[in-house]
């Protein structure tokens, strides 16, 4: 008889049956991950703002020799800055307090029991009460549960073990001559800085690496090459994909944003969002 199962995984009994130390290890882990998720998004929403006034040469030809464009000049700046500090707080801090992609490798790779700890505690869980449109015993019931559980188990596991690898292997991507100019602006950038036609540089010294003071695009193409990298690191600690629609509507409120600001209304419809 044909049928149609409601049976789910009950997240509410995860990891409720291991030992303390493991659980708490493992919800440690989760919730910086969810932390380091909401920085992220910080900071996206910072770049987003940014890439769409960088690229706006409409704004910048329509205020051209106005008072707007000191206004506007300074924006610009401003928000180069907290692009920065945003990167470094949700990338390369290292305390091991913080929401951060090296403070969660370090924790990882501190000792065995994190990743011990994650696989004890996605394992540990249970199906809530099936139910069933048709006739199915309960012996048959059982089994079905029995299955959903251990196919969900398997996908924890293997995303454990093989983001892990993908994500021990690419850790590279945090000391790549890119980063450290970007680390290397953050500790000068809050003390002193001065406009150039291509970006900010220092007063009086130069990036350790590269060549030239850092240009306006250097933060941005970072982030955009960090970006697959952080959503690894999620999926490795919460078992969850990164919802990426936010991305999609930031994007359309920065756009809205300086159109609205340069003709004092918007055409743009939020399309797919």
């Amino acid at each position: 008889m044909r049928y149609r199962s409601t049976t789910k995984i009950n997240f509410d009994t995860i990891g409720n049956s291991i030992a303390p130390e493991k659980a708490n290890v493992a919800k440690k882990l989760i919730n910086i991950a969810y932390e380091l998720q909401r920085r992220f998004l910080v900071a996206e929403k910072s770049m987003l703002v940014f890439c769409e006034l960088l690229d706006n040469e409409p704004l910048f030809n329509s205020i051209e020799n106005t008072y707007e464009s000191h206004v506007v000049g300074t924006l610009r700046i401003q928000l180069f800055r907290i692009l920065i500090v945003d990167l470094w707080g949700c990338v390369f801090d290292e305390d091991r307090r913080t929401g951060s992609v090296r403070s969660i490798l370090k924790e990882l790779r501190r000792c065995n029991c994190a990743l011990d700890s994650l696989k004890a505690y996605y394992t540990d869980t249970e199906c809530l009460d099936i139910s069933f449109n048709g006739d199915i015993s309960d012996d048959e019931i059982e089994l079905r549960k029995e299955n959903i559980k251990k196919r969900y188990i398997k996908d924890a596991l293997d995303t454990i073990d093989t983001k892990w690898d993908e994500i021990n292997k690419e850790s590279c991507i945090l000391d790549s001559v890119e980063a450290k100019r970007l680390k290397w602006l953050r500790h000068k950038i809050i003390v002193h800085y001065e406009k150039t036609e291509s970006g900010l540089h220092v007063y009086n010294d130069i990036p350790p690496e590269g060549n030239g003071p850092i240009t306006w695009m250097e933060p941005v193409e970072y982030f955009n090459s960090v970006r697959e990298y952080v959503y690894k690191v999620f999926l490795l600690l919460t078992s969850n994909n990164w919802d990426k629609k936010s991305t999609d509507i930031d994007t359309f409120y920065s756009k809205t944003f300086w159109d609205r600001f340069m003709n004092g209304s918007t055409d743009l419809k939020p399309s797919n969002i």
